[in-house]
């Protein structure tokens, strides 16, 4: 029996094409899916790629101006001459259900980022958010600035691992809780202990990554504490970088139950701070100490003003493209501080939270 009596009263539908992607046989359930009598498929041009076993997603023209999504995956026949079975599956639904996610991933991640930075005397404030590339893009990736007492400013930028629904949820968590926590604790380092004890009562499976910092508009006080975070880093007025490495320890959800320690520098005045998550830095083609390297070059040439660093850096680093994974960036500009202020960041302590 050969392949078109196989495959001629099927319920899937499935065409088979030759080496030059003409169709030489449709049934009518692939007639039916495409929206085109059998008659016509045959002899047309097919136009897709022929990867035995690979499968790929087209959208097709559906009833009332909807579109379709069909999976194809394709079969070498074993007999000559070389034709190629290709298998046609609906997977209209799937795609709806992605839609659907993504849609409330993204309405999710708006309610959370700030839509406006708040304005404090002695600093000026930007922040981005640049989604990932993927079906559904929105991932965990978050930040956030806090007024505090006292003339004192609570910055924050963290990353929930994975992407969808439950990692939007959890940074949402994670976010609110934070604001709470900077309330209820001057010290960043009790701050982040806290979250991680939130995290792992919420979601034990979870893990994520944020640093912490509590700014003092007076004195330039920057104190922090990271869990697993990338560094922070400072550039100068005069566009000197450097990457402020104390206050480490381990991501929030991982078990680690050693106490987490916070670290306090004074940034020099007219600086800038910039906060990031790793899709900023992160690439298959380079090592993380090289994404650094040219964080640090790009930041150095990116200007003062904090508007324009977040452009700057984005787009010498992005290179104009949607990354892999999601990034956000936040920076934070110190307003020129009288004599006196230190001109390089000078570390002051090391404490427990």
């Amino acid at each position: 029996m050969n392949p078109e009596e196989i495959v001629a009263h099927q319920p899937v539908g499935s065409l088979i094409v030759d080496a030059e992607t003409i169709v030489r046989f449709a049934n009518p359930a692939a007639a039916a899916m495409l929206g085109v009598p059998p008659e016509r498929l045959v002899g047309e041009v097919f136009g897709l790629p022929l990867l035995p076993g690979g499968v790929t997603d087209v959208n097709v023209p559906g009833e009332e101006d909807a579109v379709r999504t069909l999976a194809m995956r394709v079969s070498e026949l074993p007999a000559p001459p070389e034709r190629y079975l290709v298998t046609l599956f609906d997977v209209s639904g799937r795609a709806r259900r992605y839609e659907h996610e993504h849609r409330l991933v993204e309405s999710l991640q708006r309610s959370i980022l700030l839509d406006r930075m708040p304005a404090l005397p002695g600093v000026r404030l930007a922040a981005r958010y640049v989604p990932g590339d993927g079906e559904v893009r929105v991932g965990g990736d978050w930040y956030d600035a806090i007024p505090l007492p006292g003339g004192r400013l609570g910055l924050a930028i963290g990353d929930v691992a994975g992407h969808g629904i439950g990692s939007a949820a959890l940074m949402s968590q994670l976010r609110n809780a934070l604001r709470a926590y900077a309330l209820e604790h001057e010290s960043p380092a009790a701050v982040v202990d806290r979250l991680d004890e939130l995290i792992q009562h919420l979601e034990p499976k979870g893990m994520a990554t944020m640093i912490y910092l509590v700014y003092e508009t007076g004195s330039g006080a920057l104190t922090f504490a990271a869990a697993g975070h990338p560094y922070p880093l400072v550039v100068g007025a005069g566009g000197e970088t450097s990457f402020l490495q104390g206050g480490r320890s381990m991501p929030l959800g991982t078990g680690w139950r050693d106490r987490r320690f916070h670290h306090t520098v004074v940034l020099p005045p007219a600086s800038s701070l910039v906060l990031y998550t790793d899709g900023l830095i992160e690439r298959r083609s380079r090592t993380l100490d090289d994404g650094f390297a040219t964080l640090a070059a790009h930041a150095h040439a990116a200007g003062q003003d904090p508007d324009a660093m977040c452009e700057a850096i984005l787009g010498s680093l992005l290179g104009g493209e949607a990354p892999d994974d999601d990034v956000a960036m936040l920076v934070m500009r110190t307003v020129p501080a009288q004599d006196g202020h230190p001109g390089r960041p000078v570390a002051l302590a090391q404490s427990p939270g």
